[in-house]
């Protein structure tokens, strides 16, 4: 007899073949017998039934036949279910969940040799036998072999009850044999199961990490470790086998017998392969990952296996279908991960059944198993509760209106809104109320056009394509402009309103979405939604807390084949805590955890194991800690030695010092998991000008992100004008720009004592409100430090109790003393590469002790000193070694040694020090007369020069009290870049700059740059600016548009920042159309105040004024221009100028328009062989007429 071992691959093709065998058998057999009695048997035949004499000739046949046949079992296949319970299904499992209730239904296939020739029986015994060989139960066995079928079954039962003392048979855990014995006992069959204590559920056994196929071709042998990429899709050509690589994490402590079972099917449903095998166990070195394999070669040594069709692979544990793999065999070959979701169990695939029907998720279910939105879930089953129960009613005749279908999604990015629109969806398609459950996805982009009126089109086709389903518009807020009733969004949304009105039309949803704020805005003021999207129909849909976003990083990781180490597990826990803590309306949530792990860990796992040479399977799916972004810690001991190196502030060094320790034991408490309350981090300077403030503002931003406390440590320098706004709302919204702009850093707000102000209406107070509203929040990344006078300071805290709670710290930084201000000195002309003499060092400390003596609170200190240094030492110095012989100037000390007579030029008479070249002001001055209008900037400037003049006669300097810092506004071509050249020559002229030279930045350069970048090219632009004036050149659409990157007040800030944190001096002018006090501006000049919060206003030109240049143009080249010329130039600026939207009414153009006058004066000049008259007559500009154009404004007009 043959021997079928158990644990043997049995497929359909193995009982063909046996089936053929079978029935050559019974071929052979039939023609022996038809030759000896010459007609042909037909078996039995059940209308024979009744004879009983026939009856009994065939039993005797049977037990004569018996002792002949020996049994041949074929398979013996188990099914472990409950007492009284039908079997679904058998296997050939060896491996079942323990149950003490169950009982194992065992069904044995046997070969019957009597195929189509007669009725017999068989029989025998069965044994349950323990691993140790002793019998639990016996159980007596027969079959009857019929004519009809090549492999009877018959089923025996092990129901544990029939043991010998009456006890169950088996009470525990362990290895179990059943052996199949003939009449006489002898052994045809044993199979060997075993019972295992797991889970209900083999989520609870192991989770998914890897399932890949990989390509090995005919005749080649599979190299592990240079495997090929993972495929979906196989060229047919000269495929040998397919290797099957599945990976997943062992979540139990104990071992287990991990069996699984593998099964191939074609795209008709039919069993192609099977296998059963168990998993092969390993861990990582460390002992801390443990996970399980299983690796199948398919159709190995196989000629001619596969097809071109599609296949499925299934792999089961317990009966349970893990996962149902698709692929493809055909005529490309194709790579592909496979991804959690696409190896899902199918449903159905080629007419097969995979997993039951009813196993499949609804919607509801689906909503549920979301991770948090527990607000939403709850307003959507309210809503399907509500239908449901109008529906009962209304099929007892009683009409109940149904509620107001169109609703509003509200909530922050990545919250679910788009993935819970769409199982909404399906959730109303069940109930009944729309006919088809799609969602169509629309935008402001998609709904409005190019042309008037096509967004009505637009908005009724995208209804027609949502009927019977969902209009989901993202961003709906951005439709609404209630300012601009021909905004093109304004009449989307009048088109929508029209169809709501429509009570008949519920075949559709409408669903506004976008965030809260500005959707709560939209809705209140427009009333027509507010009525037809109800409260009740408006769904919030809240941030993810920290353990929901960890729960979506687990099912992110889970999706994606990575498996995180308990140490990275926490550290992303920290990281997603802090990120958390600091979020604002831009949030991410579950985006943000996608990105953080699809970026930014990613990229470090790729740098990490890209190092290795072969790296193995679980280092390419492992995350370690270091994977993990963290804010970069550094040295704060470094930041601090800084402090402690300046010059003086004694007592002040110790208070800050002391709060520092105070923040740092409590990170350190919190860091090693102590619940510890962070003490308040906003803090006051109060001081004179020039004692450290701003400077120690920055050691305290290096210090705090060094501690992990802030995320980036920079120093954003405000003061009330970068704060204030002219109409109502724009003080907060400039207020939360800068908040914004200083999140991760220290928000450092001079003189802020100026922003109270006992009038109720003035706009510093809402500044004050909004501050405190955002520093209200437990947890802000951010330090706030407000400056100023100490008197001044103390009067705010008095008047506001809210700042006195979020600031508790006031730090006073005293006056220099004059050895303090000496050390300043030294160190000042060190760090420039000068040395001072000891005669010098007296003068200068002399000088220092006067200034000292007669100081107001205006006093500059450290930077009085300096400023005087730069602006004075230097300059007197450089005209003394101007008078020294080249041979000299060799001499590197000399060029480096302050002498004594430097000083004393700084010092008689008093006023000596601020001393005005009084000439080359008057020169400067002549020459801003001298250009074309402008007459407002003009008087302005020379407003400018007699208060510096008055300030000088005072002792005092005007750029110690105000910072040189000026906004230029208007159009492009009205004289800005010329006037900042003149101002440059004047600050340089009243000794406030060295240099006055002009450095000049395009604003252009600063765009679609990263942000380092523009850091760097500003830093640059300030160093070569240093003495003198920096010109940022604003004429750029960017400067316009509130949307872009980086605009005018940002960079404002930006640059006041650096003319307090570089050293030397500077002057600062930004150019641009408007700023956001221009109204207030422009009604100040017409009332005769030129100037307002440091802005000149460039008007345009009129046409007078551009002819004055035009003529000025000429005379350089020195050309003059006729009467009859001068009538058809004028006539040609009047159409410039009646069409100035178009941007070419400007000094520029009249400065082009003269280069071309001239070149048509030297073409006639050289036709005539003429001398020049220099006159440009008639003929020369007869083809200057102005044709009307279209109107396309150009770059750099208003």
């Amino acid at each position: 007899m043959t021997t079928i071992n158990d644990n043997a691959d049995f497929t359909s093709d193995d009982f063909d073949k046996l089936l053929d065998e079978f029935i050559s058998s019974s071929i052979e057999d039939d023609s022996a017998e038809d030759d000896a009695s010459g007609k042909e048997d037909d078996g039995w035949d059940e209308e024979e039934d009744d004879d009983a004499s026939d009856a009994e000739e065939m039993e005797d046949s049977l037990f004569a036949e018996e002792d002949i046949y020996k049994p041949q079992i074929v398979a013996v296949e188990l099914a472990y279910v409950s007492e009284g319970s039908t079997p679904e299904a058998y296997s050939e499992r060896t491996v079942f969940r323990y149950n003490a209730e169950n009982r194992m239904a065992t069904r044995v296939r046997i070969h019957n040799p009597y195929y189509g020739k007669s009725y017999h029986r068989v029989e025998g015994w069965a044994y349950l036998r323990t691993e140790q060989g002793d019998v639990l139960q016996e159980v007596a066995w027969q079959c009857f072999l019929g004519t009809d079928e090549v492999l009877p079954v018959f089923t025996l039962d092990f129901n544990f009850l029939s043991s010998v003392n009456g006890e169950p048979s088996l009470k525990r855990e362990g290895l179990y044999r059943i052996e199949i014995l003939d009449k006489q006992k002898n052994r045809l069959f044993e199979k060997i199961f075993q019972l295992a204590q797991l889970p209900e559920s083999f989520t609870s056994c192991f989770s998914y990490n890897a399932f890949n196929l990989y390509r090995i071709d005919a005749g080649k042998d599979i190299d592990y470790q240079n495997l090929p990429n993972s495929q979906n899709c196989f060229h047919i050509k000269n495929l040998g086998s397919i290797l099957m690589v599945f990976l997943v994490n062992d979540l139990l402590e104990k071992e287990y017998p991990a069996e699984f079972e593998i099964k191939l099917y074609n795209e008709t449903g039919q069993l192609v392969k099977a296998n059963r095998m168990e998993a092969f166990r390993y861990c990582l070195e460390d002992g801390k990952g443990k996970f399980l394999q299983l690796v199948w070669t398919i159709g190995e040594d196989e000629k001619n296996f596969w097809n071109k069709q599609i296949y499925l692979i299934e792999i089961l544990f317990m009966g349970e279908t893990v996962i149902s793999a698709p692929f493809e065999v055909g005529v490309r070959d194709t790579e592909a991960l496979y991804g959690k979701d696409s190896i899902q169990p199918k449903t159905h695939i080629a007419g097969k059944k995979i997993v039951k029907a009813d196993s499949v998720d609804s919607p509801m279910e689906q909503l549920d198993k979301m991770i948090g939105l527990q607000r939403v879930k709850n307003q959507i089953r309210d809503y399907s509760n509500i239908i449901i129960l109008a529906r009962k009613r209304s099929a007892r005749g009683m009409e109940t209106p149904l509620p107001s279908l169109h609703g509003a999604f509200i909530g922050n990015p990545g919250t679910g809104k788009t993935t819970v629109a769409k199982l909404f969806g399906a959730i109303l398609k069940e109930l009944g109320v729309l006919s088809k459950g799609h969602v169509v996805f629309e935008e402001r982009s998609t709904l409005t056009g190019q042309f008037y009126s096509s967004e009505h089109e637009k908005t009724l086709k995208a209804m027609e394509r949502a009927k019977g389903g969902i209009l989901f518009i993202d961003e709906a807020y951005t439709l609404y402009k209630p300012n601009d009733p021909k905004d093109p969004g304004m009449q989307v949304l009048e088109t929508l309103l029209t169809a709501l009105a429509d009570e008949e039309q519920r075949d559709w949803m409408l669903l506004l979405a976008g965030y809260p704020e500005p959707m709560n805005e939209m809705l209140a003021q427009n009333p027509g939604f507010d009525s037809r999207i109800p409260p009740q129909n408006r769904y919030y849909f809240d941030d993810y807390n920290v353990e929901e976003l960890m729960q979506i990083a687990d099912l992110y990781c889970e999706n994606h084949h990575y498996v995180m180490t308990p140490e990275a597990r926490k550290a992303l826990q920290l990281k997603v805590k802090r990120d958390y803590a600091v979020r604002d309306s831009s949030f991410g949530n579950g985006r943000y955890i996608e990105n953080l792990l699809s970026m930014d860990v990613l990229q470090a796992i790729s740098s990490r194991v890209n190092k290795l040479k072969l790296p193995s399977m679980v280092q390419l799916s492992t995350i370690e800690v270091e994977d993990i972004p963290q804010i970069k810690a550094k040295d704060y001991k470094q930041p601090l030695a800084k402090l402690r190196k300046m010059v003086g502030l004694g007592e002040l060094k110790k208070s800050i010092e002391s709060h520092l320790n105070m923040v740092r034991f409590a990170s350190l408490r919190a860091e090693m998991g102590i619940h510890t309350e962070m003490p308040p981090l906003h803090m006051i300077f109060t001081g004179n000008p020039g004692t450290g403030k701003t400077t120690v503002a920055d050691l305290i931003g290096e210090i705090y992100a060094s501690l992990g406390l802030l995320s980036v440590g920079n120093v954003i320098r405000v003061e009330r004008s970068d704060l204030i706004g002219v109409h109502i709302g724009d003080t907060e919204k400039k207020t939360k720009g800068v908040l914004q702009q200083a999140r991760g850093n220290v928000l450092f707000i001079d003189e802020a004592y100026t922003l109270y102000s006992p009038n109720k209406e003035d706009y510093g107070n809402r500044v004050l409100e909004t501050l405190l509203t955002a520093l209200s929040r437990e947890e802000v990344d951010m330090l706030v430090i407000l400056a100023g006078y100490p008197e001044e300071m103390n009067l705010l805290l008095e008047t506001n109790s809210g700042l006195k709670s979020r600031f508790p710290y006031t730090f006073y930084f005293q006056d220099y003393s004059v050895d303090e201000l000496m050390e300043i000195a030294q160190s000042v002309a060190h760090k420039s590469h000068y040395c001072f003499s000891p005669a010098a060092l007296r003068s200068l400390k002399q000088l220092i002790a006067s200034e000292v003596a007669r100081k107001d609170k205006h006093f500059g200190n450290a930077r009085f000193v300096t400023r005087l240094i730069s602006a004075h030492i230097i300059p007197a110095m450089s005209n003394r070694l101007a008078k020294l012989s080249p041979a000299k100037l060799k001499n590197k000390k000399v060029l480096q040694t302050i002498c004594k007579e430097d000083i004393s030029l700084c010092m008689e008479p008093a006023d000596k020090e601020y001393a005005f070249d009084e000439k080359a002001i008057a020169r400067s001055l002549r020459k801003l007369d001298k250009l074309v209008g402008l007459e407002q900037v003009k008087q302005g400037i020379r407003n400018f020069v007699e208060i510096a003049r008055y300030l000088n006669k005072q002792g005092k300097s005007y750029d110690e009290m105000e910072p040189l810092r000026w906004n230029f506004t208007g159009n492009t071509g009205t004289g800005k870049s010329t006037v900042a050249g003149i101002l440059a020559e004047l600050l340089k002229a009243m000794n406030m700059l060295g240099k006055g030279h002009l450095v000049e930045v395009k604003a252009e350069e600063l765009y679609n740059v990263s942000e380092y970048k523009v850091d760097e090219l500003l830093r640059d632009a300030m160093r070569r600016s240093c003495q003198g004036l920096l010109f940022v050149d604003g004429d750029a659409p960017q400067f316009k548009n509130p949307n872009s990157y980086f605009d005018g007040e940002k960079l404002r800030i930006k640059l006041g920042t650096l003319m307090a944190e570089l050293p030397g001096l500077y002057a600062l002018v930004i150019a641009g159309y408007a700023t956001n006090r221009q109204p207030l501006v422009d009604n100040l000049q017409r009332c005769g105040i030129p100037e307002f919060d440091h802005t000149f206003h460039f008007a345009d030109y009129s046409e007078e004024e551009l002819f004055r240049i035009l003529e000025l143009c000429l005379k350089e080249r020195q050309l003059v221009v006729d009467e009859g010329a001068g009538c058809i130039l004028k006539t040609y600026i009047h159409g410039l100028c009646s069409r100035r939207e178009l941007g070419y009414a400007n000094a520029r153009t009249m400065k082009l328009l003269s280069r071309s006058v001239a070149d048509m004066y030297l073409l006639r000049a050289s036709k005539e062989n003429a001398s020049s008259s220099g006159v440009v007559r008639t003929e020369d500009v007869s083809g200057f007429v102005w044709n009307e154009v279209r109107a396309i404004p150009r770059i750099g007009y208003k």
